[in-house]
C-alpha cells in the first residue's frame, strides 16, 4: 500500500471477524472521523487470529474468510481494507511502536480504537495513549446490545441463526468452492455440490441438515445443506454438501456463498436410499418454506 505523504490515513485495526454490529459501528465512526479530519479511512485487519500465532491449539475458528470480510467491510462504507501480516516478532511491539509501524508502512496519521480495546505488548488503552500525546482517538461504545465475535461463534455452535443475525446484522455465510463428490445424491434425485470452505479454519454449524440460500454469481437459489459423515452411504469423513433446489448445471470450481437460514434436523442413518430420498423430499419442502 502507498504510504507516501500524499495519501494520509486514519485507521482502525482488528480481526473484524464476522463484521458484526459492533465492528460496523466502529467503521461508521472511522468514516466520520476521516471526513472531519480530511484523511482517508482504512481498516487494518490481520491474516489470522493472534492466537493462531501464539497458541495455535487455542485459536478459534473464523466466522468470515478474508475475501468475504473485505466485502462486508466495504458494504459498511470503508473501501480501504488491508490484510496486515503480523508475525511472532510483532507481538513484542509496544503500543507506541505499533503506531509507528503503521504510520511508516501504511501512512496512518491517526489510529481509531474501540472504547474497550488495548493494543501493544504494554496493553495500552486509547485514553492512555492520547494522554501520552500519541495520535489516537477513542470511539464511543456501540449504542446497543453487547456484541462480540465469540458470542456469534457460540450462536453458530448452537445453530441459532436468528441470534447470529441479531448480533451481526447479516446472515451467517460460508464462502467456498464447489467440488465433486461420489454423485450418490444424483442417483436418488438430489444432486449435491460439495463445498470446500475458502478458509481452512472456517467455523461450520454442528452436523445436521439446514435450509440455506446459495449465491452463485448474481443468482440466488434456495437449498438444503448437509454437514456430517453421511452415515447412510458409509461416509468416512465430514463433508459439507448442498442440494441447490431448481438448479442444474456444471459449477465445479466456482465460488459459492452459503447463507444459513435454519436447522431442519439432525443427521441420521437411514435403512435404504429410498428412505433417505423420502426424507430429503420432506427436507426440501421444509427448506422452501423456511424464512
Amino acid at each position: 500500500m502507498d504510504a507516501s505523504a500524499s495519501v494520509r490515513r486514519i485507521a482502525a485495526t482488528g480481526m473484524f471477524d464476522g463484521v458484526h454490529l459492533g465492528h460496523r459501528h466502529l467503521l461508521r465512526v472511522l468514516a466520520a472521523e476521516a471526513e472531519k479530519r480530511g484523511l482517508t479511512p482504512l481498516a487494518l485487519t490481520f491474516e489470522e487470529h493472534p492466537l493462531a500465532t501464539l497458541r495455535p491449539r487455542c485459536a478459534p475458528a473464523i466466522l468470515t474468510s478474508q475475501s468475504l470480510k473485505k466485502e462486508l467491510i466495504g458494504k459498511a462504507g470503508i473501501d480501504g481494507c488491508v490484510i496486515m501480516p503480523f508475525g511472532k516478532e510483532d507481538f513484542a511491539l509496544t503500543a507506541a511502536q505499533f503506531i509507528e509501524k503503521i504510520r511508516n508502512d501504511y501512512g496512518v496519521d491517526v489510529l481509531l480504537m474501540g472504547f474497550n480495546n488495548h493494543i501493544g505488548s504494554d496493553r495500552r488503552t486509547a485514553a492512555e495513549l492520547a494522554a501520552a500525546g500519541l495520535p489516537v482517538v477513542c470511539a464511543d461504545e456501540y449504542p446497543g446490545l453487547s456484541v462480540s465475535s465469540s458470542q456469534i461463534r457460540e450462536a453458530v455452535g448452537k445453530a441459532d441463526f436468528t441470534k447470529v443475525q441479531a448480533l451481526s446484522g447479516h446472515r451467517f455465510t460460508v464462502r467456498g468452492t464447489v467440488g465433486g463428490g461420489q454423485h450418490i445424491g444424483r442417483t436418488i434425485g438430489f444432486p449435491t455440490a460439495n463445498i470446500t470452505p475458502e478458509d481452512t479454519h472456517q467455523l461450520l454449524p454442528p452436523d445436521g441438515v439446514y435450509a440455506v440460500d446459495v449465491h452463485l454469481g448474481a443468482a440466488t437459489f434456495r437449498g438444503m445443506a448437509n454437514i456430517g459423515m453421511r452415515p447412510t452411504v458409509a461416509g468416512t469423513k465430514r463433508t459439507f454438501e448442498v442440494n441447490i433446489i431448481g438448479f442444474s448445471g456444471d459449477i465445479y470450481g466456482e465460488r459459492a456463498d452459503i447463507d444459513f437460514i435454519s436447522r431442519l434436523r439432525d443427521e441420521r442413518r437411514f435403512e435404504s436410499l429410498d428412505a433417505l430420498a423420502a426424507q430429503l423430499a420432506a427436507d426440501r419442502a421444509a427448506a422452501l418454506a423456511a424464512e
